[in-house]
């Protein structure tokens, strides 16, 4: 069920923020169920070790994706994970023609497990997956 002040708080919301809430959203959908029933296909882009040159032009633009996949995540009925955040920022950077990465890591936890984790930079700054990148062993870096 829709709660009302968060129903009122979207209300509040420029037009560009609540367009790019809703594309978002639907994004989520998608990359969950990629995710679930088609694994194989996803793909975060290539492989790459290099920096992509940032204009600072895309800077407000960082900014409403960041907010807009925050957004999605907190207030979806399904649980996304790092790596549906991280596919969401792809497709929306790559939509918006912003320079990104997505790192994806592994470390282990104090159980011995092995835990891995994605996130996504523009300019060095993060977009999804806050974390402490050293604590991963650094596997892939895909732009």
């Amino acid at each position: 069920m829709v709660n009302s002040r968060k129903l009122f708080l979207f209300f509040r919301l420029s037009w560009n923020q609540k367009l790019l809430f809703l594309i978002t959203f639907t994004l989520s959908l998608y990359a969950l169920c990629m995710f679930r029933l088609f694994p194989q296909k996803v793909r975060f882009g290539k492989l790459t070790d290099s920096q992509p040159k940032f204009d600072p032009q895309y800077e407000p633009m960082v900014k409403l994706i960041r907010f807009a996949i925050a957004a999605v995540t907190r207030n979806n009925p399904f649980i996304l994970k790092c790596r549906h955040e991280a596919y969401m920022a792809k497709i929306l950077c790559r939509y918006y023609k912003i320079p990104y990465r997505i790192y994806i890591g592994f470390s282990i936890d104090e159980n011995k497990k092995i835990k891995g984790h994605a996130w996504t930079m523009i300019n060095q700054q993060f977009v999804t997956g806050y974390c402490n990148p050293d604590n991963y062993t650094i596997q892939g870096i895909y732009f």
